[in-house]
């Protein structure tokens, strides 16, 4: 499944990524280059000093953007990047996943992929069709579950 979001989503819904998210987004091909650059440059736009290092970010040309990983990879906590980062875009993608919801033929089948691509994190085990039921879930929708997993996106 591709699991490519653009820049227009998370400004659109004012989502905030870290320089480590955006770079977690760029390795693992959730984002792309031009919507990386794109989301940075909206996001300083009324920044009044920007540091060196990110105007050597807003200055590449679209013939440039492979820089763009090495460029951010100098400039990311590599300890945020491993340890935060994945959950934050499991999140997301599941966020982006239910705004778009009623164009799958089968939501639960791809919550049940989002799962095994992203090497089963039990911060949404309880969305999968074949995982237990906790107690806390118990009699619970799908809806209800996903929505506490995301609430702080809606």
């Amino acid at each position: 499944m591709n699991y490519n979001i653009n820049a227009d989503f998370f400004l659109t819904h004012n989502i905030f990524l870290s320089y480590e998210e955006i770079y977690y987004g760029l390795v693992n091909n959730f984002l792309d280059s031009k919507d990386a650059l794109k989301y940075i440059d909206k996001n300083l736009e009324n920044v009044e000093e920007i540091p060196d290092n990110i105007t050597a970010i807003l200055l590449l040309k679209e013939d440039e953007l492979f820089k763009l990983k090495e460029l951010l990879k100098k400039i990311i906590d590599l300890d945020i990047y491993i340890n935060d980062s994945k959950e934050k875009w499991v999140k997301l993608e599941l966020f982006w996943l239910y705004k778009h919801k009623d164009s799958f033929q089968n939501v639960q089948s791809t919550i049940d992929k989002l799962y095994s691509d992203f090497d089963y994190p039990e911060i949404i085990a309880s969305l999968v069709s074949y995982m237990p039921v906790d107690e806390t879930n118990l009699g619970k929708s799908l809806y209800e579950k996903w929505e506490k997993i995301i609430k702080c996106y809606l």
